[in-house]
């Protein structure tokens, strides 16, 4: 077995541990041991999907793919790091890989604009995920330059990059198997129909705290 096909092996593995760690997480009482358990294997798990993305592409595998990589473990570390940083004082990993992840999305961004200028419509996938990526980071970047005062801030950030990068780890298994469906919507359809709930739920929860943060004042 080559380098490539074995580090592809351990990718795929790596993938299919994250796929199957965030359930458990999202269908456990937030805060308990499994639930920790769970995230965490799904942390580590992204951890090493983008390590072996970045070694893949080293060896030959698209730059796309590797980019990917980069922004789906960006969303796992976020979410993860923001139970560590609950005050919102980000320390040096947390710049440093925000800024990485913003000069992936920019990336993807450059290579969108190339495939949509030579008649390629999957442009359209790799734009949009770009921008995502891109706008994600500054904001983080943004919010660790001028930390917020709600201290509750740190959960919405917790869950909807933990709930963003599982769409990622869905879209990866989107895009392996379902031949079925059109090259565009196999890496579209889950943020499509995901990300919505995400956005509800943020609305949701920062309504209800203003309504408390009304009520006790």
């Amino acid at each position: 077995m080559t380098a490539f096909k074995l580090i592809l092996v351990l990718h795929v593995i790596f993938g299919i541990i994250a796929f199957t760690a965030a359930p458990g997480a999202m269908m456990t009482k937030k805060g308990n041991l499994w639930h920790k358990r769970f995230g965490s294997a799904f942390f580590y798990a992204m951890m090493a999907v983008a390590a072996s993305a970045f070694l893949l592409w080293t060896l030959g595998s698209q730059l796309f793919l590797m980019l990917i990589a980069v922004f789906s473990f960006y969303l796992a570390f976020s979410g993860y790091r923001a139970v560590k940083i609950k005050n919102g004082r980000a320390e040096k990993i947390d710049w440093f890989v925000a800024g990485s992840a913003l000069i992936a999305g920019k990336s993807l961004v450059v290579l969108g604009a190339l495939n949509l200028y030579r008649g390629e419509s999957f442009g359209y996938v790799t734009l949009a995920l770009g921008a995502g990526c891109a706008v994600s980071a500054a904001r983080d970047l943004f919010r660790y330059a001028r930390p917020v005062v709600d201290k509750q801030a740190w959960l919405i950030n917790h869950l909807s990059k933990m709930l963003g990068a599982y769409i990622a780890t869905v879209t990866a298994v989107s895009a392996v198997n379902f031949h079925f469906l059109p090259p565009v919507w196999r890496w579209l359809w889950p943020t499509i129909i995901i990300a919505p709930f995400i956005f509800m739920w943020v609305r949701k929860y920062r309504t209800r705290r203003s309504s408390l943060i009304k009520v006790s004042a």
